[in-house]
């Protein structure tokens, strides 16, 4: 699919599991067929949103295979 010089990204604001239903692989299957949807549907990458202080998010999500790219701050006024 030709998009020009633009292309598809995924993008997922963020997941939330239910504490119950936790270590169960939930996140790990969601981004799989994340994943594998935007490889059919032409997507060049993935990106998501995760608190930084979330760090079992943050290793789900490095398992992955999604690595750190920007850190946004913030200061409260």
């Amino acid at each position: 699919m030709n998009r020009g010089r633009f292309s598809l990204d995924l993008y997922l604001g963020f997941m939330y599991v239910l504490p119950e239903l936790r270590a169960q692989g939930i996140s790990g299957r969601l981004l799989q067929a994340l994943m594998d949807w935007g490889k059919e549907n032409g997507a060049g990458e993935a990106r998501l949103d995760v608190y930084s202080l979330n760090e079992s998010a943050i290793r789900a999500y490095e398992k992955a295979g999604l690595q750190g790219l920007l850190l946004n701050m913030r200061r409260t006024l």
